[in-house]
């Protein structure tokens, strides 16, 4: 297992602003991200595909020039914020489909696809999602196969982990698993460490995310009630789920991703405690 960076830490700088968030008065770029994932020194990126500049050809496959040379793993991220749209999107569909050749000319083998978010959460009976999902991810799977790409599907707050593990099995292809996230599963107020344990066979990519409790508002306003901290500073077990990971013979990125922080917490900070405590930490689980 090896440190990574989503490029979703940097959001705001990106032009992502919640509402509950203050703006920041610059604008990186996915050149600055790869600068900076050489300067703290870690093994690979989690490209979310909604802060590309462009994805036409040329531009990715200058981008794949640039990963290679400093020597950074690729992960393409789709989907945010609503991904397959628990199955009810042809037009996500058909785009998820498409990044496929986006993938390819990144060099990426493994991508984040989400089936939703946490507003499809309660709206109709799992069933009724499986029974669009499951013929999607099956086709989309068998395509995904004959490229040599794996396929990721985040617990995005669409599904619990015991759902997220049934769809998985329904599917039944191969090359389909988990992008496991550390601290989503909090927010549909289930134990998010045991829940990321059950979820580590599947994984073959993931989020690491800490989180902190404010007690500002009501948990269901999760953004500033848990709001993410760097990796180590907040209240979540993690050690725990590298521990699980480690065991079911994961071996790919551990990838921080940074959600909103505490108003008094700022990105490069959080990011860089969060790489050094995966240093720490990871010669700890042998």
């Amino acid at each position: 297992m090896r440190p990574g960076i989503d490029s979703y830490c940097w959001h705001r700088f990106f032009g992502e602003v919640y509402p509950e968030q203050s703006p920041v008065g610059e604008r990186r770029t996915i050149d600055e991200l790869i600068a900076a994932a050489v300067k703290l020194e870690v093994a690979g990126v989690s490209l979310e595909s909604c802060f590309m500049p462009s994805l036409d050809e040329r531009f990715l496959r200058d981008l794949r020039a640039k990963l290679d040379a400093a020597g950074l793993e690729r992960v393409l991220a789709w989907g945010h914020p609503l991904g397959l749209h628990m199955g009810k999107s042809e037009e996500a569909y058909r785009d998820l489909r498409a990044h496929f050749r986006s993938a390819e000319l990144l060099g990426a083998k493994v991508m984040r696809v989400p089936c939703g978010n946490f507003r499809f959460r309660g709206q109709e009976p799992v069933e009724d999602s499986y029974r669009r999902l499951v013929p999607q991810l099956k086709s989309l799977s068998a395509v995904a196969a004959d490229l040599g790409l794996t396929l990721g599907l985040e617990n995005h707050g669409d599904f619990l982990a015991d759902e997220m593990i049934e769809l998985i099995h329904r599917v039944d292809a191969p090359n389909l698993g988990v992008t496991l996230d550390t601290c989503n599963n909090l927010r549909l107020f289930e134990d998010t460490i045991a829940e990321s344990v059950k979820l580590a066979p599947y994984a073959v990519t993931t989020h690491v995310k800490d989180a902190t409790a404010t007690g500002v508002g009501s948990p269901r306003a999760w953004k500033t009630f848990f709001p993410s901290i760097g990796l180590g500073n907040g209240f979540l077990d993690l050690t725990r789920v590298l521990r699980a990971l480690k065991d079911a013979g994961y071996d790919g990125l551990l990838c921080v991703e940074l959600d909103i922080l505490p108003p008094d917490r700022n990105e490069d900070d959080e990011l860089a405690d969060s790489i050094a405590w995966l240093k720490r930490t990871l010669p700890t689980l042998a």
